[in-house]
């Protein structure tokens, strides 16, 4: 059984360093950094999310008191003998609070995304800014390249020498890490405690700067986190991961995938970070295909990694890969903006299959193949010339069986307790998010504001309980939010009471305090502007078994299509919408909030993080299986050795003969027939004057123009306009009225309106028309002077078309669009002739089906699950539904002669 390679940005694990036990042998050959490093240690522990914001006062009256946000210490707030209802305001960083000395020392403030903590690591600090200008001001007149940029190099690689020897000495530790996809990791953690998937090993970055580690230590970390941890390191300069993840992921994709694009940043830092994008994906590459075994699986993880299943199927074409986006995907409209989107599509349409959270974000992609590629994309499947690609939604989830062992351990049971009391009396609001303007904590905030204008009664007893975690890309943002909340506790706040309405908390939460106050909630909020799916939703359904409080969601997060029937959907955008939410959350009775509650229960304990694992291996290998087996080059040549002993040992054979698209063009010209005509008819004669046979030809052609080119062979069934009418083979040519119409008139009321929809293409690209067959329309545009607006055209054609749910299909041909009935094929008609003309049709020991062309894949698939034995033949090399190929029509014909001799 082959291995399982779950690639994600970063691993589970990280190194922690412990310089510390240096300091007892001398501080002279610690690093610089060292004490910089623990004084920022030292500020985290003490440091409230707004606690750095200057919170404006210059519009606040001099008779109202200012209230700034409420900040609380951690341990004293979850303290039994802190049970004030305010706590402390206005404390801040420099207030005096001393803090314990901390020898673990890190380089930078963990970012959770729920607002929880996470422990900080002593880790060696990033060369990503390094060097600095080689001149200082004074220096600018001095010759280039002398002194200055000598010297400092010079130093530079000192230090460099002096950092590696210190790491090189220090005793390390794997850790479990502080960064990365924490769903994602539960999840695959369920599922291999439950036993649904196994021989697994994760690969990623460390989470930490490793420029500064010398090989020797790479090589002993990596050792230790394969053979202990599964899990395979790959490494990358500090440079290329700073434009990599710092900016083109934080700065570019992350922003426009939320609908939050930046033109001016983008125009500025795109391009100019896409080299160290492109870099950091080839580097997962090259270790997944350093590692990769036949038969092993490889899962690549959310939108950091897009180029890599691309750049893993250039080496390895037969490998069975995953793509999964745990974040929002986009319409069309906003991911073309990307100045590289062909790129990073054409990097995701390497995997075999690719998953989202939602059918929207599903749809949203399946309409960028198409308009940016130029790609037939439909029904879940994306059709490339070679081989396609399935595209489905499965939404992931949480672990219930982790989250109540959390539960009922002894210090959220605690916690619980101490945060009941202290808001015996209150109703209380939580919301849990990062400090980012997607997370929607200013809608939050205003709606709140909102609520307590709306409602004088709950002015005195309803708070909001923050938590976020603050980062530098947010700074300005946190400034409004913190005027926001200012602004809320000067109007609404008591000093009589002790009480202000809003309360932000720090990161420096434990899981299990976060538990604590999910589970004392009378409503959690959750406003996101864009959101994948917000697991923070699940695990607070989760802890309200007592309470069976309201969720509170966005309808632009993902999880709001599942709990629609439990949760109140709201539009952050509207804060009368959710102040009339918080509302109803408050006053709703206990019988209403049970059922949504159960509802709401039921979805998440049905579908768990375990489930989600094994349901996305268990799509991933039967759609990498099927599309092997549309491979041509996996499946077999049609030639006399390979169907002549079943063909001849038949003692009843029905033939459907199918040969558009290269056989006839659209102008009425038989160019292959007009050639090989009389060949033609010679084997179709033969055929059927064999009493075993049964032959119909199949096309798109209407019914007049079959009669004529068939006129001489009475025989032969027929079946025009693909499908919209058959001749049986029992007709008599006397018989006028021989052609049976298998469709009702109301099947066809979509013509009038399509017409209007085809025309107006038509006049947006000079040389195109529109061509009506009677059963369908066409869009020509094989004459138009600019080929490539016609298939832009054509291709948004098809997505109208077919996004609508109208009765028609449309289905992309080169250089026409044929729009025909959905419910009505040649593989309808070939299954009326089956099962309404022939006489004994059990008495059938061999099916034939045939055909060069797109509308013929329905017919093979209907062939293909029949219980009699059939042959199904592609006449054009690319991926089919057939399970034989020839290389060409002629190829075919000269089979089909061989048989008749």
């Amino acid at each position: 059984m082959g291995k399982n390679l779950v690639c994600s940005i970063f691993l589970p694990y990280t190194i922690n360093f412990h310089l510390d036990e240096l300091e007892d042998k001398g501080r002279e050959n610690l690093p610089a950094s060292y004490e910089i490093s623990r004084n920022r240690r030292n500020s985290i522990r003490i440091d409230n999310v707004l606690s750095h914001l200057a919170i404006s006062q210059k519009d606040t009256s001099q008779d109202t008191p200012v209230l700034t946000p409420q900040h609380e210490n951690t341990h004293d707030y979850f303290s039994i003998g802190s049970l004030r209802r305010g706590g402390n305001s206005g404390v801040g960083a420099g207030s005096g609070t001393k803090t314990p000395r901390t020898p673990n020392i890190g380089t930078g403030t963990p970012l959770p995304g729920s607002g929880r903590s996470s422990p900080v690591y002593t880790q060696p600090r990033s060369r990503a800014t390094s060097p600095p200008p080689f001149a200082k001001p004074a220096d600018r007149f001095g010759a280039p390249g002398l002194g200055t940029k000598q010297k400092f190099l010079k130093k530079r690689h000192e230090s460099l020498n002096k950092d590696v020897a210190l790491f090189d000495s220090a005793r390390w530790t794997v850790e479990r890490g502080i960064n990365g996809n924490s769903g994602l990791f539960n999840a695959v953690d369920a599922a291999v405690r439950d036993k649904k998937v196994t021989n697994h090993q994760w690969v990623g970055l460390l989470g930490m700067p490793t420029e500064t580690l010398s090989k020797k230590t790479k090589d002993a970390i990596s050792a230790a986190l394969l053979v202990k941890h599964q899990s395979l390191a790959v490494y990358t300069p500090d440079s290329d991961f700073e434009g990599h993840y710092n900016h083109y992921c934080r700065k570019i994709l992350w922003p426009s995938l939320h609908y939050q694009h930046n033109e001016i940043f983008s125009f500025f830092h795109e391009e100019s970070n896409w080299d160290a994008y492109v870099k950091v994906n080839q580097a997962f590459a090259d270790k997944i295909i350093e590692t990769y075994r036949p038969g092993d699986t490889i899962w690549v993880n959310d939108y950091h990694l897009l180029l890599v299943p691309a750049m893993v199927r250039e080496k390895l074409a037969n490998a069975i890969i995953g793509l999964f986006i745990h974040v929002s995907f986009p319409s069309s409209e906003v991911f073309r903006c990307f100045a590289r989107r062909n790129e990073l599509l054409l990097g995701m349409l390497g995997a075999n299959l690719i998953g989202f959270q939602t059918e929207e974000y599903k749809r949203h992609f399946l309409q960028s193949c198409s308009r940016v590629l130029y790609a037939e994309a439909t029904f879940g499947r994306v059709l490339l010339e070679d081989r396609y690609i399935d595209v489905y939604s499965h939404p992931v989830s949480v672990d219930p069986e982790s989250v109540q062992a959390n539960l009922d351990s002894e210090e959220t049971i605690e916690t619980i307790q101490v945060l009941k009391k202290r808001y015996e009396d209150l109703n209380v609001f939580v919301g849990c998010d990062k400090m980012d303007p997607i997370r929607g904590i200013r809608e939050k905030l205003l709606a709140f504001e909102q609520f307590l204008y709306d409602n004088p009664s709950y002015q005195k007893n309803t708070i909001l309980l923050q938590t976020s975690t603050l980062t530098d890309e947010a700074r300005e943002y946190g400034v409004e939010v913190s005027d926001i909340v200012t602004r809320i506790n000067s109007t609404f706040g008591d000093f009589s009471l002790d009480h202000l309405p809003v309360t932000f908390l720090s990161s420096d939460l434990s899981y299990a305090q976060y538990l604590a106050i999910l589970s004392i909630a009378d409503g959690f909020i959750v406003t996101s502007l864009r959101e994948g799916m917000s697991l923070t939703c699940h695990e607070f359904i989760l802890t309200q078994q007592e309470k069976k409080s309201l969720l509170i969601v966005s309808e632009f997060i993902g999880c709001s299509a599942f709990f629609r029937e439990g949760a109140l959907i709201v539009n952050p955008w509207s804060t009368l919408e959710m102040s009339h939410a918080m509302r109803e959350a408050l006053e709703m009775v206990d019988a209403s909030k049970k059922k949504r509650y159960n509802f709401c229960n039921d979805v998440i304990r049905s579908h768990t993080a375990s489930t989600w694992v094994a349901e996305f291996e268990n799509k991933l290998k039967k759609s990498w299986t099927s599309q092997q087996k549309h491979d041509l080059s996996h499946i077999p040549r049609f030639t006399l050795n390979f169907v002549g002993n079943r063909y001849a040992n038949a003692n009843k054979r029905l033939l459907f003969l199918n040969f558009d698209g290269q056989a006839v063009s659209w102008e009425g010209r038989h160019e292959f027939m007009d050639y090989h005509y009389g060949y033609i008819i010679s084997i179709l004669t033969r055929l059927v004057n064999d009493p075993k046979n049964v032959v119909y030809m199949c096309s798109c052609l209407d019914r007049d123009e079959l009669d004529s080119l068939f006129v001489n062979l009475p025989g032969l069934g027929l079946i025009a306009e693909n499908g919209c009418f058959v001749k049986p083979h029992t007709a008599r040519e006397d018989n006028l009225q021989s052609w049976i119409r298998l469709f009702k008139k109301d099947q066809m009321a979509w013509r009038e309106s399509m017409h209007d929809v085809i025309q107006y293409y038509a006049e947006r690209n000079p040389g195109s028309s529109l061509i009506d067959h009677g059963y369908a329309m066409e869009f020509n545009y094989v004459k138009v002077d600019n080929k490539e607006n016609g298939m832009r055209n054509a291709l948004e054609l098809c997505s109208s078309v077919n996004e609508t749910g109208n009765a028609c299909k449309a289905i992309p041909m080169e250089g026409h669009v044929l729009i025909e009935p959905k419910n009505i094929s040649k593989a309808t008609a070939a299954n009326y002739t089956l099962n309404k003309i022939l006489h004994n049709p059990n008495d059938l020991d061999l099916i034939l089906v045939a055909g060069n062309n797109r509308t013929d894949e329905g017919t093979f698939v209907w062939a293909n699950r029949l219980p009699i034995f059939s042959f199904t033949v592609s006449m054009r090399v690319e991926n089919t539904d057939a399970h034989s190929y020839t290389d060409g029509i002629p190829s075919f014909f000269n089979v089909l002669n061989s048989l008749c001799d």
